[in-house]
């Protein structure tokens, strides 16, 4: 299939492409497969592991890279098509992930890990670090650019939208947590114009260009509105 004349490097592609694809998918899958050794009592409820948006974030981003490993292989524009649909979700996503979680352990690591449970470092950067630098270099350089649908980033707000059964949240009250919540919608926001506008600088403006990040900007208000208004 023929490359987006402003994406960097050639993808689907056998090469470079593929390899990239494949490391995330292992780096994630690995993740994943610790998930299953792992007895975390706040895990016993419905949605097991999935119940944390970090790991919500981690299988998106499993998907996603295995779609595009699969992608690179076959050729194919259709899975290519859904692989970039999933990371415009993924990306913003761990990226959005990342800063909350390494800015809320250097408040207080109690604020966002039950005590007595330490991650391997390694591990931990695996989970809360990795998969933002593998989705926003996917996007960067094996992506054509975004186009955003208002659905997706109303999925993508709402999945912050509700409470997750992390420590911090039990300290806050209601307002506090509308509050954290419509912070995090701004995060949200802050990171898909960052990734926007880092693909740019990277790899240049298609002739529509600017008519796209115009758009994009007017539906990606939408995440300030839905999370503000949970």
């Amino acid at each position: 299939m023929a490359r987006h004349p402003v994406q960097r490097f050639s993808s689907p592609s056998r090469r470079l492409s593929l390899l990239f694809h494949l490391l995330g998918t292992a780096d994630f899958a690995y993740c994943l497969y610790c998930l299953t050794r792992w007895k975390y009592p706040r895990t016993n409820g419905f949605g097991w592991h999935f119940q944390y948006i970090t790991n919500i974030g981690l299988g998106l981003s499993t998907i996603s890279f295995a779609l595009g490993a699969l992608a690179d292989i076959t050729s194919s524009s259709t899975i290519f098509k859904i692989k970039n649909t999933l990371s415009v979700l993924g990306a913003p996503l761990e990226v959005t992930v990342t800063i909350l979680y390494w800015g809320i352990v250097a408040m207080g690591r109690s604020l966002i890990v039950q005590a007595g449970f330490k991650l391997p470092l390694l591990l931990n950067l695996g989970f809360h670090l990795a998969p933002a630098i593998f989705q926003s270099l996917d996007y960067i350089l094996f992506s054509p650019p975004w186009t955003l649908s208002t659905s997706g980033l109303a999925a993508l707000s709402a999945a912050f939208a509700y409470g997750y059964p992390y420590p911090l949240l039990e300290v806050l009250n209601t307002p506090q947590q509308l509050l954290l919540h419509s912070l995090t919608g701004m995060l949200v926001f802050a990171s898909s114009c960052i990734l926007n506008r880092a693909y740019t600088k990277a790899n240049g403006s298609a002739p529509s260009g600017r008519k796209q990040t115009t758009e994009f900007v007017k539906k990606t208000r939408v995440v300030l509105f839905l999370a503000g208004t949970h």
